[in-house]
């Protein structure tokens, strides 16, 4: 009998470390190959879940940019107290060091935003609305 595998949980560790293979190396120099490998998963294998390289880092960016909402939410809630232009400051304190501790991911991000941005148009079109209302 095979082992059960939860799917959902797959999905979330490949899009972890597709995001950080591609944030070493850059988005145009990593291959769907490289992918597979980076994940322990065979390129058929990892077809099921992606059809390809783009569509893992668009899930991987969207999924980066909910965990960093989340992640402002949270630390807005833990400190009630503070007004508007505080909890903005907040954020971004967040926002840079962020940066600093991911400068790496931070700068793929950029620039396969802006190759988006010139493709697609709108960001929010990818994202679902995630960034822009």
């Amino acid at each position: 009998m095979r082992p059960s595998v939860n799917h959902t949980k797959r999905s979330k560790e490949i899009l972890k470390k597709s995001l950080k293979l591609i944030a070493e190396r850059g988005y145009g120099d990593v291959t769907y190959q490289q992918i597979a490998d980076a994940t322990g998963l065979g390129r058929t294998t990892l077809y099921k879940y992606f059809k390809n390289k783009r569509e893992i880092f668009d899930k991987a960016l969207k999924m980066l940019v909910e965990e960093l909402g989340a992640d402002f939410e949270n630390g807005v809630k833990e400190h009630p107290d503070l007004s508007v232009v505080e909890k903005i400051r907040l954020i971004m304190m967040q926002l840079i060091d962020m940066m600093f501790t991911s400068p790496q991911l931070l700068q793929t991000v950029v620039e396969y935003l802006i190759v988006l941005r010139r493709s697609v148009g709108r960001l929010d079109k990818m994202l679902g609305g995630i960034l822009i209302g």
